[in-house]
């Protein structure tokens, strides 16, 4: 192709995702390394897809590859193979839905290895791996081979010794269970040794969080034009609408407030007027370009000064609440009555029907870390803490007078840590702190053990497979 056609033009003669229309023939196998494009900056390509034959894969926030994928087993003769080098994420991605289902109707998968830390591409930072499968309609659940690479040392010559080295010693191997009666659901890749205590969990669970007990943050649209500092000067009528603005939380602690948030919105503030708001109206003129390109701006929904997305006031007011940042190394799960303005990178919990502070000593013990990193979202070592793999965490609750009392005891460690991180602010950053907080931590998970009825062997299999060596 001539280097100086535009992509689009390019695409009116030749549409990869209409193969079928000019070469309707089936292959024995279809291998490749698909483009990874998402559809925000690249509306053309999508416009194309949603033009050609394979229109009915796309998806709200899909992956371009994913519709490749789908097309490469359309291509396939029965019994043929494909494999790709693809992003490791499709297995829990909420918009590789589609991709999953296919896959489970159509194919049976053989193979997967994942790469997880070790680059593979020089110049894209993501994660990735191979998988192989062959069409084949399974009607039945069956093994599939899973490799993972577990290494600290992401070096390209560690990726050659990786590829070269027969059966080396940081490439875990085990199989896992495909159900094909699954669909959609997500698919996790774990063994079944984790599949029986994840099943133990989710036997285990009397309560779930409800979808309209949870809420994401403050979107701004952009954010920095409502935020202010602290320490300046504003008039009352700006100060009746400023709030503590947080972008963080670690484990049982929200941390400190450095900006504020300008909280307006269609029912805190009709008309910006610059005699009652004038550090308002002089910060957001700077930004009004962009906030009147917003496009609930445009639809008339919002005012130009107004928030972009200011979700439920409520989630943010004083009273009750568990805070939970969505991309987390370890679960951070923090308890507060305070008024906790959160930015989006934070899910807020607001929930009348269990003590808020007895589920966040569950949710930060080591095993619900340990369902999360197996049953959850995960973008290489983080977890991201997506609302609906938070509505899905199995709570234990207490079934008679014992385990009363280990809820009753969760919720006083619980309250014991959270008063004394409340008394030394200063701690914070500190051996002390962390200290602290381990000290909570190693007290907690016995208990949450106990409430769940954990095995000594479970507890070993959890705690060998949250070890370092493992992750």
């Amino acid at each position: 192709a001539d280097k100086n056609i535009e992509l689009s033009t390019l695409a009116e003669r030749v549409r990869p995702l209409d193969w079928g229309a000019h070469l309707p023939t089936q292959f024995d196998a279809v291998l490749g390394n698909p483009p990874y494009l998402k559809e925000a900056g690249h509306r053309v390509v999508f416009e194309d897809l949603k033009a050609s034959r394979s229109s009915s894969y796309y998806s709200a926030k899909m992956d371009l590859w994913y519709a490749f994928s789908c097309q490469a087993v359309d291509l396939l003769r029965p019994g043929g193979r494909h494999g790709f080098i693809v992003q490791n994420n499709w297995g829990t991605a909420q918009s590789a839905r589609s991709l999953r289902s296919k896959f489970r109707r159509e194919t049976r998968l053989i193979e997967c290895f994942d790469f997880h830390d070790l680059q593979v591409f020089e110049r894209a930072g993501i994660q990735t791996m191979i998988y192989v499968l062959v069409k084949e309609e399974v009607t039945r659940p069956y093994s599939m081979t899973y490799s993972r690479v577990v290494t600290q040392d992401a070096s390209p010559n560690r990726l050659q010794r990786v590829l070269h080295t027969p059966h080396p010693k940081d490439v875990h191997t085990h199989l896992c269970e495909i159900d094909p009666r699954a669909g959609g659901a997500i698919l996790t890749f774990v063994s079944r040794e984790t599949q029986l205590i994840l099943a133990h969990l989710q036997a285990q669970a009397a309560f779930n969080i409800h979808r309209h007990e949870v809420g994401q943050g403050i979107i701004g649209g952009p954010d920095k034009a409502f935020l202010f500092p602290v320490d300046g000067s504003f008039t009352p009528d700006e100060s009746r609408l400023l709030f503590p603005h947080y972008t963080n939380a670690q484990p049982f602690d929200v941390g400190d407030s450095d900006r504020l948030i300008a909280y307006l919105t269609p029912e805190t503030l009709n008309q910006l007027d610059p005699n009652r708001f004038p550090h308002f109206s002089e910060q957001l003129s700077r930004f009004r370009e962009r906030l009147e390109n917003r496009r609930e701006t445009k639809s008339g929904r919002i005012k130009w000064f107004h928030l972009h997305w200011p979700r439920r006031s409520d989630l943010f007011e004083p009273g009750p609440k568990l805070v939970c940042p969505t991309r987390v190394s370890q679960p951070s799960f923090a308890y507060t009555e305070k008024a906790f303005y959160a930015s989006r990178a934070i899910n807020m919990v607001v929930c009348h029907r269990i003590d808020l502070r007895f589920l966040a000593g569950v949710l930060n013990s080591s095993l619900i870390h340990y369902w999360l990193v197996n049953q959850g979202k995960r973008l290489g070592r983080m977890l991201q803490i997506d609302t609906a793999f938070l509505l899905d965490i199995p709570i234990a609750r207490a079934t008679h007078s014992t385990t009363q009392g280990i809820e009753n005891t969760i919720i006083q460690v619980v309250d014991e840590l959270e008063r004394w991180l409340e008394q030394h602010p200063e701690s914070r950053g500190t051996q002390m702190h962390t200290d602290k907080v381990r000290a909570a931590k190693n007290t907690l998970d016995p208990l949450v053990y106990r409430l769940y009825q954990m095995s000594a062997k479970q507890i070993r299999a959890i705690q060998f497979a949250l070890s370092p060596e493992q992750n």
